[in-house]
């Protein structure tokens, strides 16, 4: 429940003292200027209009109105384009509309519609990125990042572009168009290509690499619309221990979501046991699910 409590503004002191814990409140500082410029209006307007003789609208309201403003603002950017923004040791994937599949690596920041144009698929990022793109010849995907426009059809890849650093494309499957922006300077790589594209000097170099998606991807498990039983057989490998599952209707449940590797094997398997209402045993040799 929502309170209001009233409180008497009966001078322009009070209101410049409600304007100071106004801008300097932290859900504040998170809008662009001319954001916050204009709900402080709509604030200020509620103050300065009589509401029930004497009083005006509090403090506690005026944050409410800041975080419902905050709210809609969320909805009407995001129903448009998605922004995505990793921290220290986080990886997230991310499942595009058009069936791409991103991996975006600690620190940076990915952003995408909700809904791709019909005419091509256009993203941006600035950090470290592998792509699974779903492939569509007649909607070319488009990467910008940082000077550099990467261009595919349907392909698998790494890019790596941080702020006004040199930045790198490397190639695992398909064809991918390189090109930096600010120049005619483009080329296309291939398979075990790397091209890094130096921030000061108008070339491409390209050297061989392995055609390998980056460690760090390997640290989510992607689950989505696996059953149970492929789940398991993956953890198995990837933790070195037995798991068994005695319910054969349990062991086909489809799962979606991810799973972080870097956890402990417990902790991943009560995260799966406590989705499907299930139960594990351990013994030395063998977790058994039931």
């Amino acid at each position: 429940m929502i309170f209001f409590i009233p409180e008497r503004i009966t001078n322009m002191t009070d209101e410049n003292n409600l304007k100071e814990r106004w801008e300097q409140s932290p859900e504040n500082k998170k809008l662009p200027k001319e954001v916050s410029l204009r709900l402080w209006r709509n604030i200020q307007q509620n103050i300065r209009t009589p509401t029930f003789g004497i009083y005006r609208i509090s403090w506690a309201a005026a944050v409410i109105l800041l975080i419902g403003g905050i709210i809609f603002i969320t909805k009407i950017n995001t129903a448009a384009n998605i922004e995505v923004r990793t921290a220290q040791g986080e990886i997230r994937l991310v499942k595009l509309s058009d069936g791409t599949k991103v991996w975006v690596n600690e620190h940076s920041d990915f952003s995408y519609p909700e809904k791709f144009s019909d005419d091509e698929r256009k993203v941006q990022l600035n950090g470290e990125a592998f792509f699974e793109v779903a492939k569509d010849p007649e909607h070319p995907f488009i990467i910008s990042s940082d000077g550099v426009k990467t261009k595919v059809l349907g392909t698998s890849f790494t890019i790596y572009a941080r702020d006004k650093k040199d930045t790198y494309v490397s190639v695992v499957t398909g064809k991918v168009n390189v090109q930096k922006t600010d120049t005619k300077i483009e080329t296309n790589l291939l398979p075990g290509e790397k091209g890094n594209i130096e921030q000061n000097k108008n070339k491409i170099i390209i050297t061989s690499v392995r055609p390998q998606p980056p460690v760090w991807k390997h640290q989510i498990l992607d689950i989505g619309d696996k059953t149970l039983k492929e789940v398991v057989a993956e953890l198995e490998k990837k933790y070195n221990k037995k798991i068994e599952i005695n319910n054969g209707t349990l062991a086909n449940e489809k799962l979606n979501g991810v799973l972080d590797l870097r956890k402990s094997l417990h902790e991943n398997l009560n995260i799966l046991t406590f989705t499907l209402n299930a139960n594990i045993e351990t013994n030395d040799h063998v977790i058994m699910i039931k």
